[in-house]
Formats: C-alpha cells, structure tokens, sequence
C-alpha cells in the first residue's frame, strides 16, 4: 500500500524505530493556467471535534522528500511542519484508533485500507500543472482519496459506507469549494472509489466486518450430522470462500445459501472467515 503520516498525540510504539520526514506540496505552483483559482478552503468545523484550518492551498503530503510516495492524514486539523520527523508504524498503529460513533475501530481500519487499495498509492511531484492531464487526475485521486479517509475517520461514513451527513457541521467534501478548478475531477474519483470500496465492502448478510461483533451459531444434528443452513439477503456468497479455524468443516453454497456441517460435534466454538476470491 503506502505509508501514512500518523499526525497527532495517539500513543503508539514503531514497530522498527524507523523515523522518516514528511514533506507537504500545496497545489496550484506557479506556471498553473489556473493558478487564480480557488484551490483552498476556510476553516471549517467538522464532527466529533474534528476541524480544518484556512488554507489558500489544495494540500498533499509525502515521505522522505518533495517528489516521495504519497502519505495521507488521518487526524484532520492537527498541525504539521514541512520536513517534520515522524516515527514510522506498520499497519497495526490502526489497531488503537477508537470508535467514532459510527462505526468501530475495526471497521475504520479495514475501510482505510479498501480506500487506499482504490485510490492514489504513487509519488508527488512539484511539477504537477492542472493544464496537463494527468498531472490533474493525480492531484486530483490523491485528494479524493484523502477526503475519504478523513470521512472515514471522523464517522461520515457507516458500516456500509454510505455518507453520515454531518447535522450542525461541515462536512469533509466542504473543503473543496465550489470554484475548485479540479473539483469536478475529483469529485469523479471520490465516486468511483466509494463504489469499489462498497461493492468490496458487501459481505454475506449473516457475517460482521469485524471479530468483535460476529454472530454466535449453533449447529444441530440433523441425524446424519451436525450443521445449519445461513441465508445471504445480500446475494454476494459466489463472490466469496470460506474456511474454518478448526478441521472437519465443510461449506456447501446452494444459491444464496451456505450449509456449514460437521461429522462430529465441535468440541469448542470455532470461527468462520469469508475472504473474496
């Protein structure tokens, strides 16, 4: 994937001791055609006390210099210096992020990491111009991309990720005015990127996005052996595999229906796991 600027005051501890520097590119430079555009945004308050200082600037961060890989905030509104040193996690650090009333710690780390398998994983560059076109479809993924972990992060976004409206706040799509010369670009790959994450997102109904929260099920003897029948209203089970924690299970799919069965009577609970093919 990429690596992320873990901006703020969580405690976590590097898993290597590595530190890195990270570098911020405000977007237009000079030499843009659109230079005088609104690439900015006021100050805006955002939910659950999260918040964005005035900008004149559409903003992009990288790692270990100007023309590095992309790294991306999680912690709107929390100052950074340019070149400023930070300590280099792997991706447990996203085991400690908290709930945010929307959705659970977990879910916020695995939706991060579905936004960032759709989104812009490349390099900076300072030679970027909006004239040239795919200078401007990189900007503008990379914002798109970095508006959606900040929604993510903040609980704009559900279990299914679908859009929380922010009521009595802005929401994290305010920062990019209506006068934005890319806004059009990056509204389009915020669209896209919401509908990959949820068509990857979707799971069968009887499953849970995280551990935490799965479903208990008992299997019972039919006379020949132990099993149940689970019913996916999401109609997604083909796109699925399962396996189990312990040996001796078998999985049948018959439509919308897995048939989950055993010989013998576990002797122990034991976890069912649906990962995509």
């Amino acid at each position: 994937m990429t690596t992320f600027a873990g901006i703020g005051s969580t405690t976590v501890y590097a898993a290597s001791g590595e530190k890195v520097d990270v570098y911020m590119v405000d977007f237009p430079r000079d030499g843009d055609a659109n230079y005088d555009g609104v690439w900015g945004h006021s100050n805006l308050t955002l939910k659950n006390g999260w918040h964005t200082g005035r900008s004149n600037f559409t903003n992009l961060k990288a790692i270990g210099s100007y023309s590095g890989n992309v790294a991306y905030c999680i912690e709107p509104g929390i100052s950074l210096k340019v070149g400023q040193t930070m300590n280099k996690y792997d991706e447990n650090y996203f085991n400690n992020l908290a709930a945010n009333g929307v959705i659970s710690g977990d879910e916020i780390r695995l939706f991060v990491g579905r936004i960032l398998q759709y989104g812009y994983r490349g390099t900076i560059s300072t030679s970027w111009r909006s004239q040239n076109e795919a200078a401007a479809n990189s900007i503008a993924q990379a914002y798109a991309t970095q508006l959606l972990i900040w929604e993510t992060v903040i609980g704009e976004r559900d279990a299914n990720f679908n859009h929380v409206a922010a009521s009595g706040f802005s929401n994290v799509k305010d920062i990019i005015n209506a006068k934005h010369p890319l806004r059009n670009k990056i509204f389009s790959y915020y669209n896209s990127m919401v509908q990959s994450v949820q068509n990857h997102a979707t799971i069968p109904s009887f499953c849970n996005k995280s551990s935490g929260s799965a479903k208990t099920i008992e299997l019972e003897w039919n006379g020949s052996k132990y099993t149940t029948t689970l019913t996916d209203y999401n109609n997604v089970l083909s796109k699925y595999n399962f396996k189990s924690s312990i040996s001796g299970v078998s999985f049948s799919v018959n439509g919308n229906k897995l048939t989950v069965s055993m010989d013998t009577a576990p002797s122990k609970e034991f976890t069912i796991t649906a990962s995509v093919f």
